[in-house]
């Protein structure tokens, strides 16, 4: 009975593990259609390897935010 046991939990695990596959990454592209903005600046981010590079990249998009009234498209 443990054996027809395990087995079962070990084929719910297999099917659990095969089913899940991984999530699609997004391009510039795609960030640009749900965001809008400058698709050059979605690539620079994309490729950025450096955290001081990335947190410059925020700092600016925090900044521009905060000129943008709440609830306009430049808001989002």
């Amino acid at each position: 009975m443990r054996k027809i046991l395990l087995a079962l939990l070990v084929l719910c695990l297999a099917s659990l593990a095969c089913g899940s596959s991984a999530p699609k990454l997004k391009s510039a592209d795609d960030f640009m259609q749900e965001f809008g903005g400058n698709v050059d600046i979605y690539n620079r981010i994309l490729i950025a390897t450096d955290c001081a590079i990335l947190q410059d990249e925020f700092n600016q998009a925090e900044a521009n935010l905060k000129l943008q009234q709440p609830g306009t498209p430049q808001y989002k």
